[in-house]
């Protein structure tokens, strides 16, 4: 979801059957699962318009994000083979088993461009953001070694850096293209282990990035000089190789350039969610999911222990909470 001036709030994901709708440039449904926009009134009193996009494929939106100008911006993944691109700036045909889709439409629903990134493996987008006419996207990708799709300006990970090789299993990826949709920067982030990310925001003053996601890669710790930031995932040590996830934290520059990252869980299994940035302080805001009974509170007010419950649709008991914090702009606990 994301809301304009007025108070418009506009909506994407994903349709299994046929919407009855207006004012669109697809007006029909094609496939088993499509993706929507859809823009009521502020008031949530009608449907201002609604349009489908996808074709004979699996076709899923994630997030959304609009324009200084009302232009709104989607994200999903896609294994439609190459109908979807309009106007492609990036690649214009499916590469892999699933792709990434990045879609524009004007601010009545109309396809102002579509495209394709990705290659000839597993490639989906989880979050999508607008600031300084740019357009930022994270998610996970299985490639091997990316294209000039996922491409890294930067040096590799021996120093903190994006990188332009897969590192094993999933890696997060990050990049960044102009209203136009043409790529200005990217790269991959992560560690032998599947590691994918689900959230980003941008510092206005200063196009600063910041994105959240899941990380089970241990080896990341070179990266990062300091314990006080979560410099290793929680629970690993030499007798235990394989510990749960732990949140994980990035923090770049406006060209991608990474200045800090850490890890955030305890013993338990962590899943990062969303993050968003205090446009005044610059103080970063961080939600997600957690199994930990230890370490995870710092300064808390609400809750300081794991509230267990029972889900009734499996057959054992399933601790988790979810979680909430904030950090300093250098990335340490305020709570």
């Amino acid at each position: 979801i994301c809301v304009d001036s007025m108070g418009n709030p506009y909506y994407t994901g994903i349709v299994n059957g046929t919407v009855t709708t207006t004012k669109l440039n697809q007006t029909s449904y094609s496939s088993s699962l499509d993706m929507f926009v859809m823009k009521v009134d502020r008031a949530g009193d009608s449907v201002v318009w609604f349009t489908y996009q996808g074709d004979t494929g699996i076709d899923e939106s994630r997030a959304i994000t609009i324009g200084d100008d009302g232009s709104l911006y989607i994200a999903g993944h896609t294994n439609t083979p190459n109908s979807l691109s309009y106007r492609a700036q990036i690649a214009s045909q499916l590469k892999g088993g699933t792709d990434v889709i990045l879609s524009k439409f004007d601010n009545d629903g109309y396809l102002l461009w579509s495209q394709y990134v990705g290659d000839s493996a597993d490639d989906e987008a989880y979050d999508i953001r607008f600031a300084n006419n740019s357009v930022l996207v994270v998610g996970q990708t299985q490639d091997a070694q990316s294209t000039t799709q996922l491409r890294s300006n930067f040096a590799g990970p021996s120093i903190g850096g994006l990188d332009s090789v897969n590192n094993g299993g999933y890696d997060g990826f990050v990049i960044k293209t102009d209203t136009a949709g043409k790529l200005v920067a990217g790269g991959l982030y992560g560690g032998k282990a599947n590691d994918f990310f689900q959230g980003v925001d941008i510092l206005r003053s200063s196009g600063r990035v910041v994105v959240i996601g899941t990380f089970k890669s241990p080896d990341l710790s070179n990266n990062f000089s300091s314990s006080q930031y979560g410099y290793q995932l929680n629970g690993y040590s030499t007798t235990n190789t394989a510990p749960p996830s732990d949140a994980f934290i990035l923090s770049t520059g406006s060209g991608l350039d990474v200045q800090w990252g850490r890890y955030f869980g305890g013993s338990g299994l962590e899943s990062g969610y969303s993050v968003r940035i205090n446009q005044v302080d610059s103080s970063i805001f961080v939600c997600g999911a957690t199994a930990s009974t230890d370490t995870i509170n710092f300064n808390a007010q609400l809750e300081y222990s794991l509230n267990k419950f029972l889900n009734a649709t499996v057959a054992s008991t399933t601790n988790t909470d979810g979680f909430i914090g904030s950090l300093n702009p250098k990335g340490a606990l305020i709570w």
